[in-house]
Order: C-alpha cells, then structure tokens, then sequence
C-alpha cells in the first residue's frame, strides 16, 4: 500500500471542496479554544524536602496552557501547604510584582509535625476545569525542633492477614520511654474509630491492632501520651500492605476490534497504588496460549493479539513480582467500528486506519492537536489508509489525534508524546573550579538554540548544600510538568524519568504512559462542536470586592451607589449597583487591609444594608502517592543541619508543656472582652471613662485615656502610627478575633464609634504575644510587643454598626514580598565573623533574566566549609519553551 506525506498545514488549502464546511467547523471550533485559553501554573521551589523552621522558596510560571508564553493578564495566583488530611496548613495569595514575577515564601512553623504533606497552588481561572489541572507536588517536611521524641514504625503481619503497627518510641539521646500510658484512635475511610489504650514496654514499644489494612481504603493512626511528664501526639496514616494487584487493559484506538491485529497495552498496579511487575500469558475460550508478555516500565507494557475474533474470549493469567498469580479478562471483541494505530519516529509519526468487515466504509478525518492547537487535518481514502505525519510541524508535549467521521465525531483517537526535537542548549560556568569557606561564587549564565542564536527568557535558580540535600531526578521538573503531567488528569509515577534522557528506550516507556492514560485535559466527542466548560470563575487582573445592597424592607437597591475606601494605598473608588443591587470592585489589597463600605440609593438614602459576598476555596484534593521513604533515608544529615541553621538565625526553642486547667469563678463583666491582662494592672478603659472622656472615636478614648500613647505619620507618608513611648514601640489592634498592625490598626480605631466600645486595654509582653496569637497571626514578623484589646459593648459587632455604613476587612489579600537573605562576606571581620552558617539553600533567585545576548551573570558566597553544591535553572524563554540544567559545582 503506496504511503505518502498526509501532513497538512492550516495556513493553506484544506483539501476537497465536499469535506470545506466540515473542515470550516473543526478549524473554528479550534480557534475557540485558543481564543478563550487555559492557564498552567508550576512553582520552582528551592529544594525537594524541608524542616519545620525553615521557609520554602518558590516561583510560580503561570502560562497560556496552549502556547506556554507569558501572556495572560491574571495577575495573582494561590499557593497552599497541605497536610495528608487534606487540611489545609498555610494559605498565600501572590501578587505579579513589577517585573511580571509571582515568588514568595512559606514560612513553616517550628511546631509544624513531621510527615506528608503536598503542595497546590492554582488561579481562580483554573477553578472552571476543576481540580485535576492544578499544580500539585508531593512534599515530605521533617521536624528536629519540637521533636524531642523520635519514634519508628513498622507493621507487622502476626497472623494471615492480621497485621499490628509497632512503634517505638525513645528521646532524643536514643533512650527508649518506657511504662507510658498512651491513647490511640484508629480509623478506616473517615469511619467510626476504634479508640484503645496501651503501654510501652521496657524497649518503649507498643503494638496496635490495625483492622482491614490489606485492602485499599484512607487510613489514620491518632496516637497521644497520657502521661503526667511527656507531651506528645502525632498522626499515623498506614498504607496497604497487601500482595494484592490490579491489571488494566488498553487496546489501542479506543477498542478492541475483529481486525487483522491489534496492540494493547496493559498496566499493573498494587493496591497500594504503585505499579508492580507483572508477566502473563494471554489464552484463548480453549486454553490454548497465544503468547506471553512481560511489564517494561513501572507496571506497564504492550502485546500485539493478532486477528482477534467475535464472539471469542480471551483471558490473560498474570503473576507480580511476588509470585501471586491473577486471571483477568480482555475487554469484549466488538464486530463493527475503525482504529487508528500510531508510531513514532524521529522525523515522522506513522498511522494506519483498520476497520472491520463489517463496517462499510465511510470518508474520514484525521484530525491532531497540541494543546487545543489544530496541526493536523487531512482525508483518508479508502485506497490509503496509512500514511505519516512529519513530526517536524508538530509542538512538542502530548499530541492528540483522532478518527473522526463527517459528521466530526470521533470514532477512536490515540495520545502520542512528540519530544523536543530542538532543545536550547544552556550552559553554567563558574569563575573558580574550587571554593572555600565563606567564598564569593560568580555564576555566567549562558542559553543558545540548536542553531547558535541567543535565548532570552525568565528563569529562576536554586543553590543547594549537596552534602545535606539530594537532588531527586525522578520528581516533576517544570519539563516532566508542562509537556506531560499538567495535560493529564490522575497520578504519573516518576515524571522526571521521561526527561532524564530522551533516548529510543524512554520515548518507548514515554508511549506506554499515552496508551495506558485517558484522561487529558481537552476530552473531544465531536470535533466540530467542541464545547467549553461554563466560565464562573475569571481571571484576576485586580481583586475582587463584591456584594449586595438591599432597601429598607430587603428589597433590590437598582443604580445604588457603593463607595469603597482603602487607606493603605488611598484610594477611593465607587460603583453602581445592578438591577439586584449587586455591586463589585476590582482593585488590589493586601492580606489584612481592612475597608471602608457604604451605600446609599440612587436619591441618597442611607436606609439601606450591605452584604459583602463570601470567599471560597476548592476542597483540597490529593492526586498523588505519598512515598514511603523518609528524609532520614534520602539525605541522614539533612534535619540535624536544618535544626543547626534554625537555632543560628535566632530561632525559638519549643516545648511541649503538659495543658493546666485553672478553674475560677466567672467575672460576667471580663467574660465579654476576648482577651485580658496577666494582672490587675494592666490599664484599662472603661465605657463609662469614654462616655465621661466625651471621645467620639475608638481611637480619641485610646490617645486620651492610656497614657504614654501618641500618633506618628509612618515613614512612607501612607497614614499614621499609634505609638507607645513608654514601651518603645508600635501598637497593633487586636479586635473581634483579629489583629490589625500599622496604619491599619489606627485606620480602624479611626472609624470605630466610641459608643460602641466596652473597653480598651493595652497590653505589654507576653500579654501582647498571646493577644496577637488570639487574633490567628503567627509569631513572625511584624512588632507584637505592645497591643491593643479593645472590646465592643454586648450585642455589637463591627459590621453592624451602620447599615450603609461598615468597615470590612476581606478574607484573603495578597502576602507581602519576601525577600531571600543571602549573607555577603565581603569584608575580613563579615569573614572571620564566628557566627557559624550552614544553609542548606545556599542561594535563590526567583528572578533571572537572560538579556539579549542569552547571559546572565550572578554572585553569592558560599557557606561554611567546602561542600559540594547543586545548581538547578529553571524557566520559560518567550516562545513559551521550557528549559533546565541540573550542575555540581565545587565537587
């Protein structure tokens, strides 16, 4: 059968002029989706595990998911560090900054426990294809701060399929704690726990019973000392331990058809959900075996059945690793229908269309795209079913193709992953061959193309101490993730091995993960119908501030006006209410910033109310496999460093202490304020000292009756401060179960009636730490030596002291700039100063840019002694092609 190019571009003639308005349809519905794009989001983070204390660098590249340029007009992504219970631990909202860079970090608490955790970070945009799209990384976090009880566990088969956690638990000289009486609650899908009680023997051991963990299901271990010296409570969460495994079938084309032959590729995976070598026969209704197969890669492989019948069935026996044995059914012979058969070589894709006898046949269409981008569009004729496609047209990432009828609908398709086939060539060179301690490192950066020419870009760059941290060449890279795992839904093992090494045997296991996973991003029935998920979420070129206004008696306020104040930045913006009294702002706020909100008709009546509209996230949703090795395993001297720099850069040391119970007899008056002093002189203001004082604002009664207390203009000329002279510092607000610091803190005591104020307390110390941590902010930054606890009169609350009127602080604002620290032993006493370093992110620039010329050059020091060192660049040049080079230095 005579083959020929069947490649056909877009920009030229489309072929007949009977198949012009099928083709006019396919090439508009294409144009849809790239006129309405998607976006993809990777984070850069500075290592690939950390230790509570430490804070975790990223960037993010958010891109058009087709074109994988920078050139969407969302300016502010959401990042979150979540734990294996899907809860949710910290939460930041990033904002572009002024060179188009979205970078910050996660500071994780010294008190964060030690396990899985997993982080996610999308845009409210991406919302509208739902969860599956977002960015997620697995993350393991160690804790040698608050840890001062280490404990191992493993679990143990006592009898058939009856298996026991056993852990051990010792201080932190390697002592075992024995005689400790402790609690535990076990739990199986969310169910009803089992709770029990149990005692460490003499080598701090204790045995738990587990019910059912051969089978696959979410399992939790809550483990907590009931003990008159010892502090201590962790979570467990055990995995399957079974034998047991799962064989899927994926004929190519979509089915399995009475055709001359077919491939099908299978994959095996435990019912812990990694994969598992298998080996099988396939045999037929008879028992004859037809031929013998074996997994190449991670559980997966293919076989070719030739001349598969109808009506016939096919069976596969399939033993693992282990040596258990399974039979399996092939899926069902259908009698009618066409495949399409796809195979990759370096310059060309071939393709051969199969059909049945007994389906007549039909013109068709084959029809490719990358990423929602139309690149193939060609006839099949029933005299060539078989032909190439020149890969040189293609993009490169997973490109989908499809059989379709002319009616557009597809009647089978099949992903193939087309590599690079013109990677830029980067390059990082240093000044030295060798550093010492405390040395200056200049890097030359340097990015050309295949034919020589300078590549400009963004790129970000991660520095590690090698000694204590192992880079990880299987994990998801910003390659792996825009070309492969961001256009595919559910889990793919080890993405960075496909990228490791392009060679014939990688692109070969790479076609395997095409034919074994369904799920993409663009799912096609009708290629000329091509539909969009419904847009409820838009992108956020400035923030969101919405809400309704309602008359008198709740009806619609239509043509109201809403004006919105924002001290921090001055601005005073107003809108019209719709014809539901619905209102909206797009403007930019920090976390924290509170505003001022009123409304009045559209002939001036303030008798209205104003509803401000709730903030929601997505439910978190974990995509991948938590790995079973621990940080200990991969780098030993990791923590103990980690734990060293913490308590080097000023640290806090954390103890455990036991809970206390005081019981007291209730004083009805203090029981309405949220916070109170250590003793009784703590000054205070009553409501019936402002009534006297003849103060009109919160913030009058403040400067009027504690003494010591004055208002400063702050150093950027935005607002004022209140300052207490007495205690040196400035003093933040805490009310109604939040802290408000700065401008803000004076802003709100501005606007606060002092009618509405039962009192007003300024607290010092420790009393200012723990009304601050009250009000749900952490221990760092910001000064939390000097607060104000003021508490409203009983059956007042801050929105509600006007109708048309309220001060409202949105739930989530953007974070803060952070800026990397990196210190310079530029000078002989910086050199020899005897403060020790040793980081273990040595440096992190989350903002590099290639000039024109493709160079850039960046300089460090080096931290104490003379370890190796790991370089990892990162980035997006802007043709929207990923790059990245892994370098030892200093080896």
């Amino acid at each position: 059968m005579k083959k020929n190019s069947l490649f056909i571009l877009l920009i030229g003639n489309l072929f007949t002029l009977s198949a012009q308005p099928l083709s006019d349809s396919i090439v508009a519905s294409f144009n849809l989706l790239e006129q309405i794009p998607q976006e993809k989001l990777y984070l850069h983070l500075d290592k690939p595990y950390y230790s509570a204390g430490e804070k975790l660098w990223f960037k993010g590249y958010l891109l058009n998911a087709t074109t994988h340029q920078e050139d969407l007009p969302d300016n502010y992504i959401l990042t979150e560090l979540i734990n294996q219970s899907d809860s949710v631990i910290l939460r930041k909202k990033i904002r572009k900054d002024t060179l188009g860079v979205f970078s910050n970090a996660f500071e994780l608490p010294p008190t964060l426990p030690a396990g899985n955790y997993y982080l996610r970070a999308y845009t409210d945009y991406m919302r509208n294809i739902g969860n599956d799209f977002f960015y997620s990384r697995n993350l393991k976090i160690g804790n040698p701060i608050a840890n001062n009880i280490q404990t191992t566990i493993q679990y143990v088969e006592k009898e058939a399929l009856q298996y026991t956690a056993e852990i051990i638990f010792t201080d932190d000289k390697q002592k075992p704690l024995s005689g400790i009486e402790m609690r535990y609650r076990y739990s199986l899908n969310e169910g009803e726990p089992k709770r029990g009680r149990v005692k460490t023997d003499k080598e701090g051991k204790v045995m738990i019973p587990l019910a059912n963990i051969t089978v696959s299901a979410k399992r939790r271990l809550d483990v907590e000392f009931d003990d008159l010296i010892y502090v201590f409570k962790q979570t467990f969460y055990p995995p399957t331990v079974s034998k047991q495994f799962d064989v899927t079938f994926f004929p190519e084309g979509g089915a399995l058809l009475s055709v001359k032959q077919q491939r099908i590729a299978f994959k095996a995976q435990g019912a812990d959900g990694y994969s598992r070598a298998v080996s099988g026969t396939v045999l037929n209704a008879t028992g004859d075996t037809l031929l013998s197969f074996r997994s190449e890669h991670d559980g997966m492989g293919m076989f070719t059945l030739p001349s598969p019948k109808v009506g016939e069935t096919y069976y596969v026996d399939v033993t693992s690793s282990e040596g258990i044995t399974k039979r399996f059914n092939l899926p069902k012979v259908e009698a009618s229908g066409v495949s399409l058969s796809l195979a990759y070589s370096k310059k060309a894709i071939y393709y051969e269309v199969q059909q049945t006898n007994d389906t007549p046949w039909q013109p068709l269409l084959l029809v490719g795209h990358t990423r929602g981008k139309l690149s193939v569009l060609h006839p099949i004729e029933k005299e060539n079913v078989s032909g190439i496609v020149l890969t040189e047209q293609l993009q490169s990432g997973i490109a989908h193709f499809m059989l379709v009828n002319q009616q557009g609908n597809v009647l089978s398709e099949r992903l193939l992953f087309v590599p690079d086939q013109a990677p830029h060539q980067l390059k990082i060179t240093t000044d030295k061959p060798r550093y010492g301690a405390r040395e200056k490192v200049t890097l030359q950066l340097s990015a050309e193309t295949m034919e020589g020419l300078p590549v400009e870009g963004n790129f970000s760059i991660s520095v590690t101490n090698r000694a204590t941290v192992q880079p990880d060449s299987l994990a998801d890279n910003i390659l792996s993730n825009l070309l492969l795992t961001s256009d595919l839904k559910g889990y793919i093992e080890n993405p960075g091995y496909y990228f490791l090494n392009q060679n014939g045997k990688t692109l070969r296991h790479l076609d395997l993960v095409m034919m074994t996973h369904g799920w993409r991003r663009h799912h096609i029935t009708n290629v000329a119908k091509i539909t969009l998920p419904p847009m409820k979420y838009y992108m956020e070129e400035g923030q969101i501030i919405s809400g309704r206004v309602d008359g008198l008696w709740g009806g619609d306020v239509k043509d109201g006006m809403v004006t919105l104040l924002n001290p921090r930045n001055k601005a005073i913006l107003t809108a019209t209410t719709d014809d539901k009294g619905h209102f909206l702002f797009s403007t930019f706020f920090r976390d924290g910033s509170p505003f001022m909100v009123q409304a009045h008709t559209q002939k001036g009546s303030a008798k209205v109310g104003i509803e401000m509209d709730s903030l929601s996230f997505p439910q978190p949703q974990h995509k991948g496999i938590f790995s079973k090795e621990s940080i200990v395993a991969k780098a030993p001297n990791y923590l103990a460093a980690a734990r060293e720099q913490y308590y080097i850069t000023g640290g806090e040391r954390v103890y455990n202490l036991k809970e206390v119970l005081v019981t007291a007899r209730r004083n009805q008056m203090a029981n309405r304020g949220i916070h109170g002093g250590s003793d009784l002189s703590t000054p205070t203001v009553t409501a019936k000292e402002i009534e006297r004082s003849g103060a009109e604002t919160a913030l009058q009664a403040t400067v009027m009756q504690l003494p010591g207390l004055t208002i400063l203009s702050d150093e950027y000329g935005m607002g004022t401060l209140l300052y207490s002279t007495k205690y040196r510092g400035t003093v933040s607000l805490v009310l109604e179960d939040r802290t408000y610091t700065g401008i803000d803190a004076t802003y709100v005591l501005e606007n606060l009636s002092a009618k509405e104020v039962e009192s007003i307390k300024l607290l010092a110390g420790m009393d200012a730490l723990m009304a601050n941590l009250g009000g749900g902010f952490s221990l760092f930054g910001g000064n939390k030596s000097v607060a104000l606890a003021v508490t409203l009169k009983p059956n007042r609350h801050l929105r509600e002291k006007s109708k048309n009127f309220m001060l409202y602080t949105p739930p989530m604002g953007y974070s803060d700039a952070v800026e990397f620290y990196s210190p310079k032993y530029d000078t002989p006493k910086a050199k020899n100063s005897s403060k020790p370093d040793k980081r273990n992110t040595i440096y992190w620039n989350p903002a590099v840019r290639l000039d024109a010329e493709g160079k850039a050059t960046l300089t460090y020091y080096t931290p104490d002694g003379e370890q190796p060192q790991t370089v990892v660049l990162e980035g997006v040049d802007k043709t929207g092609k990923a790059c990245r080079i892994i370098q030892e230095i200093n080896r």
